[in-house]
C-alpha cells in the first residue's frame, strides 16, 4: 500500500507539472511518425547502379583489391541502355539486358624504361568475376563484347536469367523505406529478410 501511496503521489505531482501530457503527446507524435513508414521494392535497374557504384569505389580509388577482382586497369564502370526481358512485374522475378561501359586508366609509364606498362587485359570472360561479386542476386550472366570507337572504354552487352536463393522472394528482395507512406524516400536500401 505504501508503494501504491508513493506511485500516486508521483503521477499527481507529474500531471501538475505537465511533464505527464509532455510525453503522452511526445509518444503519441512518435508512434504517429512511425506508422507513415512504408517499404517499396526497389526496381533492378536501381540495384543494378546502386551495387555498380559500390564497384567505382574500389576502381576509382585504385584499392589494391581490385586486381584480386578482375578491375585492375578500371576507372569507373557504367550501366547504360538497361531494359526488361521478361514480362514479370516484380523485380525479384525479371531479367534484364543492359550495356556494361568500362572506362580504363590511362597506361602509366614504367620508371625505369619510359615505356608504357601493360595494362591489365578485361574481357568477357574476366568480367564474370566482379559480376558475380557486385551483383549477387543474379543467377546467370551473358556478356558478349560491343564495338566501341574510344580505345579508353569498353563495353559489353549484359544479359541476366534467374535469381539466386535469397532474392527470389518480396521478403528476401530489396526495400527502400520511405515516410510518410511514402512521399519521403530514405536514401537506404535494406532486405526485409
Amino acid at each position: 500500500m505504501k508503494y501504491l501511496a508513493i506511485l500516486k503521489d508521483s503521477l499527481r505531482e507529474a500531471i501538475d507539472t505537465k511533464i505527464f501530457y509532455a510525453a503522452v503527446i511526445a509518444s503519441v507524435l512518435i508512434s504517429l511518425f512511425i506508422v507513415t513508414v512504408a517499404y517499396r521494392p526497389v526496381p533492378q535497374e536501381e540495384i543494378f547502379e546502386t551495387y555498380t557504384d559500390f564497384a567505382n569505389l574500389i576502381t576509382k580509388s585504385k584499392n589494391p583489391q581490385a586486381p584480386k577482382m578482375n578491375l585492375g586497369g578500371v576507372k569507373e564502370l557504367s550501366v547504360q541502355d538497361f531494359e526488361r526481358t521478361s514480362a514479370s512485374d516484380e523485380p525479384w522475378q525479371a531479367n534484364c539486358k543492359f550495356t556494361l561501359d568500362v572506362e580504363l586508366w590511362e597506361p602509366e609509364p614504367k620508371a625505369v624504361e619510359g615505356q608504357v606498362a601493360p595494362q591489365p587485359k578485361v574481357t568477357k570472360q574476366t568480367l564474370q568475376l566482379p559480376l558475380m561479386i557486385f551483383y549477387q542476386w543474379v543467377d546467370e550472366f551473358t556478356v558478349k563484347n560491343l564495338p566501341s570507337n574510344d580505345p579508353s572504354h569498353l563495353r559489353f552487352s549484359v544479359q541476366t536469367k534467374g535469381t539466386k536463393p535469397g532474392f527470389r522472394t518480396r521478403q528476401e528482395w530489396f526495400h527502400r523505406p520511405c515516410l510518410f507512406f511514402g512521399l519521403v524516400p530514405l536514401p537506404i536500401t535494406i532486405s526485409l529478410r
